[in-house]
């Protein structure tokens, strides 16, 4: 059994070295805090892992792995506070939790071209 140190993860998951715009909204929505178990400083990160490289295939998206299923409903809350309802869109999508822009926020930001 290989043992992971977490300080290395998070320097490795800090170094991301390619610019797309799943990186882009990870780390604006990374640390906000969600509302959960009734616990302080749950936040994204401690909650979700993000899984890297399907948005090349997938642009303008996130794709997450959550901890726990009670982490989709308040992750949702939270996408439609940060976003007003228009910014981001959250779908489960193959074992995924999947945070993409919405169609109308990239048309009226030219975001991708």
């Amino acid at each position: 059994m290989v043992k992971k140190d977490k300080k290395i993860e998070e320097v490795v998951e800090e170094i991301d070295t390619e610019k797309t715009v799943g990186s882009d909204i990870w780390n604006e929505i990374k640390d906000l805090e969600l509302d959960l178990f009734g616990l302080p400083g749950q936040t994204i990160k401690k909650n979700c892992t993000r899984v890297k490289g399907l948005e090349f295939v997938f642009p303008n998206s996130v794709h997450l792995k959550i901890k726990s299923s009670a982490v989709f409903p308040a992750l949702c809350e939270k996408m439609l506070q940060i976003g007003k309802g228009k910014k981001y869109e959250v779908v489960e999508q193959n074992g995924h939790i999947v945070i993409k822009l919405t169609d109308q926020y990239v048309l009226e930001n030219k975001i991708g071209k």
